[in-house]
């Protein structure tokens, strides 16, 4: 599969209270090719489908009822997600403080309202490419451990090592791989 055809399967979650700004996102992103849009107008909902779907990208609106975007992004942290998707925040403030409290709440970037098409476009581009990399990282790290891992079993039945010695050098050894790539 070609990093475009991937780029534009990304999972895209758009979460905004007001439905004219769900249309107008879903309308930019649809006519540059993205094609597994989700919106919500309920940050209640969208946590929901944020915990079911695996999003590549969310789109969310900080100022709204119910749940702040604020609120919504201290929920998806505390979810633990092992690689979680970026958060472009959609506000129509454009101070230092709430751009600076979003971004240590966990956002990624930031589009003011009201949209700009190419700016929008770009940043979405940009969040889901880094997005594509970092899955793609994941993936060849999990095959580089798998393949070390048999190596590793190779080396051992050659030493003819006990059954419970060979799991515990496997452990030891699986474990300081997976450390190591993580950091």
């Amino acid at each position: 599969m070609s990093s475009c055809h991937s780029q534009y399967q990304a999972k895209i979650l758009i979460v905004d209270d007001e439905p004219m700004n769900l249309t107008i996102l879903e309308d930019i992103l649809t006519s540059e090719g993205y094609a597994n849009i989700v919106c919500e107008e309920n940050p209640i909902n969208a946590i929901e489908a944020y915990q079911q779907q695996h999003f590549d990208l969310v789109l969310l609106d900080l100022n709204m009822p119910n749940k702040t975007g604020f609120e919504v992004m201290d929920i998806f942290k505390g979810l633990n997600l092992e690689v979680p998707p970026p958060v472009l925040v959609l506000t129509a403030l454009n101070d230092s403080l709430t751009k600076l409290k979003a971004l240590r709440g966990g956002a990624s970037d930031f589009v003011t309202k009201p949209f700009d098409y190419e700016e929008v476009v770009s940043r979405v581009n940009n969040l889901v490419m880094m997005r594509m990399s970092m899955k793609q990282l994941r993936d060849n790290n999990e095959d580089i451990l798998s393949s070390l891992r048999s190596e590793m079993e190779t080396v051992f039945e050659s030493l003819a090592l006990s059954p419970e010695t060979e799991a515990k050098l496997l452990g030891v050894l699986s474990s300081v791989a997976t450390k190591s790539v993580s950091e």
